[in-house]
């Protein structure tokens, strides 16, 4: 009877240990992680092609990305880039001014430009009107207007102006904001300061020339795609210079077969123009700028040798 006991104890251990480890096994949840960038064929590649788009690493090197742009196609997400401001100076406090046929000064923001950094300033501000029919802001640097905004709205609407800083020289400014109100009272309550932080969209630095002819000659073209409010304000970097005197050099950016700047010079050092372009009311979608060098003298020689494209969202 012993013997038989031992025997049962050895034969029916292993087999309840066996089932033990079953169930175990039956219960884990497993989790498998696919590299997606460097694994081919797997169904789960196939899967997230046709879910959303991913961001790349050139996306990131770009800039900073913090939001979302999901206009391109259903079921595409891809992170966007924005500029990233730096605050300069502010005066949040709500003020107003009655009705009155003369502007009013309400703010006035001091700072100093120092550097590159402060090539591009941005000014947001904000207007409503109460108990009239409309008020009208006016922003002025060292008393030079700048910008000017009207609303009848008896709710604030706010205004981001980015004006390009770059030929003025470092040193004191101040920045100054008036209110006229027809009839009520018109109300300010933002006034802020910012550089900002603009990024490259394309570019081709490749000196180029063009030698005797008064016709306009072709000499760049840069492409981009327009996608989303980012692309909002638009700054084109050029530069001329000429072979010698006594003629005009001149150059034209046309987007998309249109004429958008141009500029002349005699001078036979590089001069660099920076032009901004409100971009706001173009439709996203693909886009070719051209830059075209003509020069008068057939004897003379036109050079370029920057033609950028930055976008600086306000």
């Amino acid at each position: 009877m012993k013997e038989k006991t031992w025997l049962f104890k050895w034969f029916i251990l292993p087999v309840i240990m066996v089932m033990m480890v079953s169930v175990f096994a039956i219960s884990m949840t497993r989790a498998y992680f696919t590299d997606t960038e460097t694994s081919t064929g797997s169904a789960f590649t196939a899967w997230t092609s046709m879910q959303w788009t991913q961001t790349s690493q050139a996306d990131f090197n770009n800039g900073v990305l913090n939001s979302v742009e999901a206009s391109s196609s259903p079921g595409n997400v891809k992170l966007t880039i924005v500029p990233n401001p730096t605050i300069v100076a502010s005066d949040n406090n709500e003020v107003s001014t009655g009705s009155s046929s003369s502007a009013q000064l309400v703010k006035t923001l001091n700072f100093t430009r120092s550097g590159s950094t402060y090539n591009e300033i941005r000014i947001d501000s904000n207007l409503k009107i109460v108990g009239g029919t409309s008020v009208t802001s006016s922003v002025r640097l060292n008393d030079v207007e700048i910008f000017t905004h009207t609303t009848t709205s008896s709710t604030y609407v706010t205004y981001n102006d980015v004006f390009d800083f770059s030929g003025y020289p470092d040193g004191p400014y101040t920045l100054k904001l008036y209110l006229t109100a027809s009839g009520g009272n018109g109300y300010n309550q933002l006034f802020e300061l910012y550089t900002t932080s603009p990024n490259l969209v394309t570019s081709n630095n490749n000196e180029v020339s063009h030698t005797g002819n008064t016709d306009w000659i072709q000499k760049k073209t840069l492409s981009f795609t327009k996608s989303g409010s980012t692309y909002n304000n638009l700054r084109f970097e050029t530069n001329l210079r000429i072979s010698g005197g006594n003629s005009d050099g001149s150059l034209r950016i046309d987007i998309n077969g249109v004429s958008t700047f141009t500029h002349s010079n005699q001078s036979t050092s590089y001069i660099t123009y920076t032009d901004t372009l409100d971009f706001s009311g173009y439709a996203d979608g693909p886009y070719t700028v051209d830059l075209y060098l003509r020069i008068g003298n057939k004897n003379r020689t036109v050079y370029n040798s920057v033609f950028e494209i930055w976008r600086t969202k306000p």
